[in-house]
């Protein structure tokens, strides 16, 4: 499993996610639940899956809302082995939109 720092900094504060023995799962048992089956799905068939990926709604201790975006990775993709089946990306509700331009400038900056 890698987790990038905004991931790890999600997980630390215990108040969403967990990881354990390798597994990410919620704190609320329906999301859990949602979260493995969209996982289970992913790693099943990517193709019945498509690009969009499945998304699964969550809510911080605060209320505010969010999703947690599921999307298939095939085995071997990128520098990641066999085992990694999913990317999960968690997004909250009022989180501003960012353009993919001002997103790939700020990654590469230009």
């Amino acid at each position: 499993m890698h987790a990038n720092p905004a991931a790890q900094d999600i997980v630390a504060t215990g108040e969403l996610l967990n990881i354990r023995n390798g597994v990410l799962s919620a704190n609320v048992a329906a999301v859990s639940s949602a979260l493995a089956v969209a996982v289970s799905q992913a790693a099943q068939d990517e193709s019945a899956i498509d690009r969009k990926g499945l998304g699964v709604p969550i809510r911080w201790r605060d209320g505010s809302a969010g999703a947690l975006h599921v999307l298939p990775l095939r085995p071997g993709r990128g520098a990641f082995d066999a085992s990694v089946v999913a990317a999960v990306f968690v997004a909250r509700a009022d989180t501003p939109f960012v353009a993919p331009t001002a997103l790939v400038a700020a990654l590469f900056g230009l």
